[in-house]
């Protein structure tokens, strides 16, 4: 009898050590998404919709953003509070820093996990956003973690240097990264 109940309790041991190691490597590898509803700020037409997916240690960004002048460049950043209350966008806050580095490009090595880069519309006013990033998350834990925060269009170009924000001007649309079911 005792040799049955200590080897019932290895098993459920086992069973229960191996069990622990299922939900992190789920987690890991699982699909996470989120939207953004893009609102007009400062005075702007400029609107839009985007989908965010994350596979692995990859996170995707796709939609479209309407009402900006044809054929112009705009600066496209996270920023650090999830809050697009103020008129001019800026409750959101400056961009999404949480490593305490420099403003740069998206290719840079040293950057704001908020710099993504510029957009561009095409003769319409509107811009196709389809763009891959590494250094993004959704899993909430993680200190790089998009969730929550707000994305910003610039009405001007990130110059990719100024600091502290590359110089893109006023907020025209801003938009909360929410989580959402994988479409």
């Amino acid at each position: 009898m005792k040799k049955r109940t200590l080897s019932y309790l290895k098993k459920v041991a086992l069973l229960t050590s191996l069990s622990s190691l299922i939900v992190p490597i789920h987690s890991v590898y699982a699909a996470q998404a989120a939207s953004v509803k893009l609102e007009a700020k400062s005075n702007s037409k400029t609107k839009g919709q985007l989908e965010i997916v994350q596979k692995g240690k990859e996170v995707l960004i796709k939609g479209e953003i309407s009402g900006l002048g044809p054929n112009t460049v705009h600066g496209f950043h996270v920023h650090e509070n999830g809050d697009c209350s103020a008129k001019d966008g800026s409750s959101a806050g400056g961009h999404f820093n949480p490593m305490d580095k420099n403003h740069g490009g998206p290719e840079m090595d040293k950057h704001h996990v908020g710099d993504l880069g510029n957009i561009r519309a095409n003769k319409n006013g509107k811009a196709l956003i389809d763009k891959k990033y590494k250094f993004l998350t959704l899993e909430e834990a993680k200190k790089a973690s998009i969730l929550n925060k707000a994305i910003i269009v610039h009405s001007k170009a990130d110059d990719l240097e100024s600091q502290p924000s590359g110089d893109a001007g006023k907020r025209i649309a801003c938009g909360i990264i929410k989580e959402s079911k994988i479409k």
